[in-house]
């Protein structure tokens, strides 16, 4: 237990100490604090459970097979502090047993023990008494824990009053080092070896370290001992351990002069391992006294003989420069220019990324430290430095915290100087500079530019928009730029800056259309003004019809919100004012072209609007004077830095200093780019260019014509009635639709779509007429022809415009927002509500305040409660080590309580967070607060079984109802998903403007893992999913569907290596999801999952397979486990699938087609083919839960019946036209045979065919004694819905149904209706795979032995390339247990297919060796052998022969 005081200073405890704090720690524990946190939980041991499981042989289900199955449980929940373990607890149930809370419940609980086991109590003791053991020994207190009662009084080991005799000897030994320099030496080493073993608190009490400094000093300094080179090392190397074990002491080292001393020994050197250590020794002192280190001139020492020492030497020194650069002056710039040739030259020619990422650093810390010297710093860099942190940007295995420094440098530069503008602008490489840094964020190779941009982390896209707007030309009325940029026009660059241009105007769009960001959209308007200055030739021409769409949305959604706010929303005011500058520039270059535009958008409406809210005699009675500039403390600004955008999720280096002795963090470069516009000052700049655009605005009726036309439309669209339900109908009615917004001289924009009403009113026609026997959407399909993909257009672009979906967030941000919200704890005040005697509840509990983890559970609350009162007996009792008898703890274990906010009751498996912010939001109280205030909750004691609760995956399963404000974006969507059905590509229908809003939702977390998230989440994904990417929606899946724990991981995996990051740290504290280990036979492996699944189908823990008598674990004999289970379920012989040949010949051979099942009537055991049907759902959604790979091929029929029964509805089998469709897809040949019978069944040729009432392909009759019945004219229709019936309807519902219930049972197979039939059936493993040289090479790394230019690495990727269908099967089988490619193929594996190299040993050749793998780590162990041939031959032989067990390799 860690006690701590909070900001308040109330009494907290806080969990996740570690030992050694806890012995330093004060014990005493308060009776008035009132204020605790939850106790932390031990982790559960690691146990195994043997178990039989016996199975039923499949072919009668009825058999006995003994089966051995040996499970391992496997906690791994890092639980380090109280709110999380607690809520770990909820989420991964795991029922362990709690640490106590304080000193006096721990002997309490030892008391207990000692008593069982015969102890006897001393009695009378006012004191902490002392115990006696089986034997009569009396075994003290300070015994038990000697720790705490040895700092707490008992006498320290060492210290000032009780000095150690032996150190005094070594010491005085180093300090006669003259007199016998190998005793001082021999002494500095068992002294070095010492300081090893303590701690910071050890070393200070046992060792006189200032005295140690100075002798370690003498002997570095004295010129009688140069001569004792090994001394000098070891001296080095105690002053190096002492730093490292006792920081604060480097500060007197510093003023002992120790720099000089090791300074000294760098400048000649005659022994290396000296020179090595003494850079380790100043690489340490560097880390938190750089700065002396600059300006004692030791940098240019380090690097003098560079090329001389080993890679890790060279690496310290790098370092050293490094650290002292990022607290660099003006003052100090002559050293580091005589430093700065060194490091081009290492930046430059060497090949060692980690010496690059170095140096890069160092100029990083450089361009920060001199952000304000423009002028030295152009004198530091030049063009080849430029040159090379372009490249250095576009390469794709940059990581991002170094691409995010690269732009900053590169900007910093920019502003520096022309000639580096020039010199990038001429380069012709920034639009590539600018894609290869987003590339990294697309999900396959066809990912378009907007899906990009919408996963790539807001730091970068922040970076990205302010380099292009510093890069380019000042703007014609810059209203918040303080960059002047350049004023006049750079000579010879006019084609190449129009090239610029051409490159990113559309970059700037997708960007400030995907990122929900004010400071990303601030600058990307910015910069769009810059893109029509005057200094650049025609430059109005280059914004194109995307830039009106975004100017008019930008100014639809911002003046909503900013006349909503009574005008004082700042955010919402500043984009408007970018749009008005942006657009009063066009207006003015370019009046015949963008006044019509604008109008027709609708912007001037807009501006008439606005204007006539602004207040504008406020504006004139105040004081005349510029205020843009100035800042007030009373008024909140928006700048730059006001909300700083390195919020905590991909790079942070505002922090300048250090965590213990981590690494130094350069600061942050920092940009002053834009003014600080107060509310006044913007207000009045908004209202001057909105009243000189009115102004010059021609408001022409040149299209009432049209407009009118379109009016009289919706006005008949409006009392349309259909006579008959034909499609010839139908196609009437939307071709004269069609030709009203497509004509040769008119095109409809989407301000007049939405504002004449038609969007409306053909949303209601299409929501009126949605039955599956209607034309309507295949008529309004076919009639808008060739102009289809401009009608999807012209709705994208209005739903685009419309603002009606906010977002949710936790009230925190920066490095508090995001995944470190997950660890943030809340103030709660529980207040019993009840009969305090009746009820015994103590008199300390029965009004609490209780620090503790927003994520924790209302069952941990409840848990928490129950720990306090058994704790609160205990220490009621006559002494703390009274036993507490049995009676005494078992009634506690029936009690539990109810939580109430405001009255209403909370679920005990929500979050504590969930119900709070729910009420906050609910009465629109800031969120801010949320955090600071003390929330009350009343709680009283139930009996009986505690309410009934629902987990996370079933937060998000209510409808929600529309309200009126969306519903013009819903009649949008209407629209678009009725035009889903057409040929159009999937991308056609997506979204980016919703999709980023869900995505940046979905970087809540808190909000997620709660179940706030704003309710048209839910109802956009479920009803209209085609608006979102594929790895968008899967990602809310995973989210919202798949409980907390895995929410956890996904966040981890999400974040990578970011390890620095506090989130991170926040998210390792909230543990893992425990591993469930099972152990089986190869042998009747499917009988043995039957049982797996049907035991541990709906368990929360991730369940991995390991095989009997094989030493293999981990992934690889997982994967292998499902896809042979995948295999199993597809074998013929279940009889639960459609196939072309009958009777089964072959008990293992599989189904050839793809899978649809088989009428229920035909298998001879229903109920066990049912039962199939269930474990079968089990089975896939625990590879979704689990992340596996499946390997079915199912047929996409199967989960278009699933949907529909899932979304309530059943099959209609009215319109026989998309039920052919349908039928089509299951039995392509039956369907064409039916089709022929319909279309001859008034001719002679059905008597012919003697037909009878029994299923074609099954010895099944369709009515009774069916086979006596001959098919005529007149039954024909009864004999095809029959067929039907049995193919599609009642013959295979059961079995859907039964695979839905199975999947259920792990999560609602609901949640999948926002996944595609066809996308389904993909991840389940039908999914085409890309094998091509350019993918291989991108996604195969090469380590240990191997680079990706080694011979052997390219040889390897022709012969994958090369290989066939079924070989490619066997690698992948080989290489990670799978024989199938996840979703996403060699991109998306995880982790990356690594090719190392295997060494051999003596007297052997690498031709003699096979190939091996890890298969959970994706390892190829490759050796190099002489030729391909022979490659070829080893990997053929060891992917064939060495599948079917896991051995070490």
């Amino acid at each position: 237990m860690n006690r701590d005081y909070d900001d308040d200073g109330d009494f907290v405890i806080r969990s996740g100490t570690s030992q050694r704090e806890i012995s330093e720690s004060e014990h005493d524990e308060s009776e008035d604090s009132r204020e605790y946190d939850y106790a932390e939980e031990d982790d559960e041991n690691e146990n195994n459970e043997d178990e039989e499981l016996s199975s039923e042989r499949t072919n009668d289900l009825r058999e006995e097979a003994n089966e051995e199955l040996e499970e391992d449980h496997e906690n791994e929940e890092g639980h380090s502090n109280a709110g999380s373990s607690t809520a770990n607890h909820r989420a991964f149930g795991n029922e362990t047993h709690r640490t106590p809370a304080s000193l006096q419940q721990m002997l309490g609980f030892l008391s207990q023990s000692m008593e069982s086991n015969g102890s006897t109590r001393e009695q009378g003791s006012s004191s902490l008494p002392g115990l006696r053991n089986r034997q009569g020994r009396r075994v003290e207190i300070a015994d038990i824990f000697p720790e705490m009662f040895g700092f707490a009084g008992s006498g320290p080991i060492f210290g000032p009053n009780r000095a150690n005799p032996h150190i005094s000897q070594l010491l005085g030994n180093i300090a006669a080092c003259h007199e016998d320099p190998f005793v001082a030496q021999e002494s500095l080493r068992e002294i070095s070896e010492q300081l090893l073993m303590m701690n910071s608190i050890a070393a200070e009490r046992a060792i006189p370290q200032e005295e140690l400094l100075k002798n370690v000093i003498q002997i570095l300094e004295s010129p009688r001992l140069q001569d004792q080179l090994e001394l000098q090392m070891v001296a080095g190397r105690c002053l190096y351990n002492l730093f490292e074990v006792n920081p604060s002491i480097i500060e007197v080292a510093v003023d002992l002069d120790v720099i000089a001393a090791l300074r000294g020994k760098l400048l000649e050197i005659s022994y290396i391992d000296l020179a090595e250590q003494v850079l380790e020794t100043l690489e340490i002192i560097s880390r938190l006294h750089g700065r002396e280190i600059l300006e004692s001139g030791t940098l240019t020492v380090c690097l003098q003989y560079l090329d001389f020492f080993t890679l890790h030497a060279q690496r310290k020194s790098l370092t050293i420069v490094v650290n002292s650069c990022t607290r660099a002056r003006i003052q100090d710039f002559t050293e580091i220019a005589s430093v700065m040739p060194i490091l081009k030259q290492v930046f430059m020619n060497y090949s060692d990324s980690v010496l690059l990422l170095k140096v890069f650093d160092g100029l990083y810390g450089i361009c920060s430290s001199l952000n304000k010297e423009r002028e030295r710093l152009t004198q530091l860099f030049d063009s080849d430095l430029v040159e090379k942190v372009m490249q250095l940007t576009i390469n794709g295995e940059t990581k991002l915290e170094t691409r995010l420094k690269a732009f900053d440098v590169l900007t910093q530069l920019v502003l520096c100087s022309r000639t580096f503008a020039a010199q990038m602008i001429r380069s012709q490489n920034v639009a590539n500079l600018i894609l290869s840094s987003i590339d990294g964020y697309k999900k396959n190779q066809k990912s378009p530019l907007h899906e990009r941009i919408m996963f790539a982390p807001k730091s970068l896209l922040t970076c990205i928009a302010r380099f292009l707007m510093c890069l380019l030309p000042v703007e014609e009325h810059p209203v918040f730029s303080n960059y002047d940029g350049f004023e006049k026009r750079l000579p010879g660059l006019d084609h190449d800056i129009e090239q610029l241009l051409t490159e990113v105007i559309p970059i700037l769009v997708e960007i400030y259309d995907n990122a929900v960001d004010f400071q990303i959209r601030k600058y990307v308007l910015v910069a769009l003004a810059r893109t029509v200055s005057s200094s650049i030739p025609s430059a109005s021409f280059m914004a194109n019809k995307r830039v009106i769409s975004l100017i008019a949305s930008s100014f639809s959604r911002n003046e909503r919100l900013f006349q909503d706010s009574d005008l004082t929303d700042k955010e919402s005011g500043t984009l408007l004012v970018g749009c008005a500058s942006f657009s009063r520039t066009l207006i003015e270059r370019n009046p015949a072209e963008y006044l019509p535009a604008f109008q027709r958008e609708g912007v001037f409406e807009m501006i008439d609007t606005l204007l006539e809210g602004l207040s504008l005699k406020f504006i004139e009675d105040n004081s005349p004077q510029d205020e843009n500039c100035s800042q007030s403390p009373a008024e909140e600004v928006l700048s730059e830095d006001s909300n700083d955008h390195y919020d905590g999720d991909d790079f942070d280096m505002e922090f300048d200093g250090y965590e213990g002795l981590g690494q130094v963090k350069p600061r942050k470069i920092p940009f002053n780019v834009l003014k600080q516009l107060k509310l006044h000052g913007l207000k009045s700049a908004l209202a001057e260019n909105l009243k000189i655009m009115s102004s010059i605005s021609q408001k022409d009726q040149f299209l009432s014509t049209e407009l009118n036309e379109i009016s009289h439309l919706v006005k008949k669209l409006q009392n349309l009635v259909i006579r008959s339900n034909t499609y010839e109908a139908w196609l009437s009615v939307w071709k004269n639709v069609r030709n009203k917004l497509f004509s040769p001289k008119f095109v409809i924009s989407s301000f007049e779509f939405m504002s004449t009403g038609l969007a409306s009113e053909m949303s209601k026609i299409i929501a009126d007429n949605v039955s599956r026997g209607s034309f309507c959407e295949s008529a309004l399909i076919d009639a808008f022809g060739d102009d289809l993909s401009s009608f999807v257009q012209l709705l994208q672009s209005s739903l685009t415009r419309i603002e009606c979906l906010s977002l949710m967030d936790c009230g925190l941000h920066g490095e508090e927002g995001r995944s470190a919200s997950l660890g943030k704890q809340m103030k709660l005040k529980l207040e019993y509500d009840g009969d305090f005697e009746t009820d015994k509840i103590p008199i300390n509990l029965r009004s609490i305040t209780v620090g503790i983890h927003c994520v924790a559970s209302f069952k941990s609350l409840n848990d928490f409660l129950k720990h306090r009162i058994l704790q609160s007996r205990i220490m009621s009792a006559s002494s703390p080590l009274v036993a507490i008898g049995p009676e005494e703890t078992t009634g506690i274990d029936g009690w539990n309580f109810a939580f109430f906010v405001e009255d209403k009751e909370c679920d005990y498996q929500d979050t504590l967070f969930g119900p709070i912010f729910r009420t906050y939001f609910k009465n629109e109280n800031d969120r801010r607060r949320l955090w600071t205030d003390l929330h009350v909750l009343k709680f009283r004691k139930i009996v009986g079984s505690v309410r009934e609760t629902r987990p996370l995956k079933e937060f998000y399963a209510e409808q929600a109802d529309l309200g009126t404000d969306e519903k013009q974006a819903y009649d949008l969507m209407m629209i678009l998903k009725a035009l889903r059905k057409s040929s159009l590509g999937s991308e056609s229908f997506i979204n980016s403007k919703i999709s980023a809003k869900l995505s940046c939702q979905l970087d809540e977390p808190l909000i997620v893992a709660s179940g706030c998230i704003p309710e048209w989440c839910t109802v956009v994904t479920q009803q209209y999913p085609f608006l979102f990417p594929l790895e968008l929606r899967m990602f809310y899946l995973q989210s919202t569907s798949f409980g907390y724990a895995r929410l956890i991981q996904i966040w981890k995996d999400r974040m990578g290596g970011d390890k620095g990051e506090r989130g991170e740290n926040v998210l390792h504290q909230l543990g893992r999801p425990t591993r469930h280990k099972l152990k089986i036979s190869r042998d009747n492996m499917f009988l043995s999952a039957l049982k797996i699944f049907s035991k541990y189908g709906s368990s929360p823990n991730i369940l991995e397979i390991e095989y009997l008598e094989e030493v293999g674990t981990g992934l690889g004999p997982t994967m292998e486990f499902y896809a042979i289970i995948s295999r199993e379920f597809a074998k013929k012989s279940l009889g639960l699938w459609r196939s072309d040949q009958y009777p089964l010949n072959k008990q293992d051979e599989l189904v050839e087609g793809l899978l649809f099942p088989a009428p229920l009537r035909a298998s001879k055991d229903q109920k066990g083919t049912l039962e199939l049907f269930k474990q079968l759902g089990a089975f896939v959604a625990r590879s979704m839960l689990d992340n596996r790979i499946l390997d079915f091929r199912f047929n996409v029929a199967f989960f278009e019946l699933a949907h529909l029964y899932a979304d309530g509805e059943n099959l209609s089998l009215d319109q026989i036209g998309p039920t052919f469709s349908l039928m089509h897809k299951v039995d392509p040949q039956l369907t064409k045979s039916l089709q022929f019978l319909l279309e001859h069944k008034d001719n002679d040729i059905l008597e012919s065919l003697s037909l009878t009432f029994r299923l074609p392909g099954y010895d099944l009759d369709l009515i009774p004694n069916g086979t006596n019945f001959a098919v005529t004219k007149d039954n024909l229709t009864e004999y095809i819905d029959l067929v039907i019936d049995q193919m599609l309807g009642a013959g295979v519902e059961k079995q859907i149904r039964s695979f839905t219930d199975g999947f259920s049972q792990a999560f609602p197979y609901r949640s999948l209706l926002i996944l595609t039939p066809e996308e389904l059936t993909e991840l389940f493993g039908r999914v085409e795979e890309d094998w091509s040289p350019e993918t291989l090479l991108a996604h195969v790394e090469a380590d240990h032995g191997y680079t990706q230019d080694s011979d052997i690495i390219h040889d390897l990727i022709s012969l994958m390339t090369s290989f066939s269908a079924q070989e490619r099967r066997f690698f992948l089988q080989f290489l990670t247990g799978s024989p199938k490619l996840p979703l996403g193929g060699f991109k998306s594996l995880s982790p990356k297919l690594t090719v190392v190299r295997k060494h051999t040993e003596e007297n052997m050749t690498a031709d003699e060796y096979l190939p091996s793998v890890m298969t959970c780590a994706n390892y190829l162990k490759l050796p190099m052998y002489s030729d391909r041939d022979i490659l070829r031959s080893r990997i053929i032989q060891a992917m064939t022969e060495g599948s079917g067990a896991f051995l070490l390799s």
